[in-house]
């Protein structure tokens, strides 16, 4: 067991937004983990995703933004490279913002655009300024379970070999930031501009919102446990990229890690199409939930949830987060052979490492 490992509140990062700030520039979104499977069936072709659309808008901003005051650029900017690290929802918080900014740029030329754009930045700053300091107000009530679940996790790293005093994933700090949940359940900074770096954020850190929210809903019964073991299989790759980098691991999940272009459920979705048994039986379905509930349950016998199934990455996460929270019975996932195979890949990998540190 190891010695109390105690969590440090952020005096920095004031800014965030989204989930799983995952780093490389990249987007990862837990909106897109709702996946609306019938019509993956019918148009697997289109892979555009909201989160990616709000990216694509805010880069449109930025272009069409050259009246605008350098301080408005620079907060644009600033959202633009929080989205490109994460994005685990898109909050309505970050919708409101967009449509602010949008109704300002329409009519940038006249006042209508200004008169639009201002009380609306100045109502939703309000409000999150109002959330942020209730967040810590009641942060200190917060702080023994998020300890209690932190030193969990890393226990369990340890016993399976990737942590030890010092050594490996030790390095890995947990911080509650400032603001409080904009929609995601934790982030991990993996790759932070300097802007970012100005604010308080730092590399390698996994960050919880101040408000602590029970949102793993991906699983039955999830908790704050489950969302540090997801984080820290992000973490693992941030800390030894060479090791993802062997052949293991797209055998294993199919698509490269730092694959974020390949969306895993429409390739399954292609593959499934394929096969002449399965699309009797979705054809025999004459309803469109009954077709989305027989998706859903035939696309969680290969992922451990719909969120792993919207990039390779978060399907590593995912099954990281599954092995570490019944490591001793794998055997009782032999019903999604799917899963159970990515579970063992896992295992390997984790003795693997664990050879290769002598731990």
């Amino acid at each position: 067991m190891r010695g109390t490992h105690l969590l440090r509140q952020a005096e920095g990062s004031p800014w965030r937004s989204g989930a799983g700030l995952r780093g490389g520039g990249r987007l990862n979104t837990e909106a897109m983990g709702n996946v609306e499977f019938a019509r993956a069936m019918r148009r697997s072709e289109d892979g555009r995703h909201a989160v990616g659309a709000v990216r694509a808008d805010l880069h449109l901003c930025l272009k069409r933004a050259r009246p605008l005051p350098r301080f408005l650029k620079h907060l644009l900017r600033c959202r633009l490279d929080l989205l490109n690290l994460s994005c685990d929802a898109v909050h309505p918080f970050l919708k409101d913002f967009m449509a602010s900014i949008g109704s300002a740029l329409a009519g940038i030329g006249g006042i209508g655009g200004v008169l639009t754009f201002v009380p609306r930045v100045i109502l939703q700053a309000t409000v999150l300024a109002t959330r942020s300091a209730v967040a810590r107000w009641r942060l200190d009530s917060k702080m023994d379970r998020v300890n209690r679940s932190f030193q969990k996790v890393r226990n369990e790293l340890c016993e399976v070999g990737l942590l030890d005093d010092g050594v490996y994933l030790d390095c890995i700090d947990l911080e509650v930031a400032l603001l409080p949940s904009l929609g995601e359940a934790g982030y991990v900074m993996l790759e932070a501009p300097k802007r970012l770096r100005m604010l308080g954020f730092r590399e390698g850190v996994i960050y919880l919102p101040g408000d602590i929210p029970d949102l793993r809903t991906h699983i039955p019964g999830g908790n704050l446990a489950d969302t540090i073991r997801h984080e820290y299989g992000h973490c693992w790759q941030w800390l030894d990229p060479e090791f993802f980098e062997g052949a293991w691991y797209e055998k294993a999940f199919s698509f490269a890690y730092t694959d974020t272009d390949t969306v895993p459920a429409e390739a399954w979705v292609l593959r499934k199409r394929r096969g002449r048994d399965f699309l009797k039986r979705y054809k025999r379905l004459r309803t469109e939930s009954g077709r989305d509930k027989f998706l859903e349950k035939e696309l969680l016998k290969d992922f451990v949830s719909q969120y792993a199934s919207t990039q390779s990455r978060e399907d590593f996460a995912e099954t990281f987060m599954l092995y570490l929270r019944h490591r001793k019975n794998l055997g009782k996932f032999r019903a999604r052979p799917g899963v159970y195979r990515k579970l063992l890949a896992v295992e390997r990998a984790v003795k693997s490492a664990r050879r290769r540190l002598g731990l």
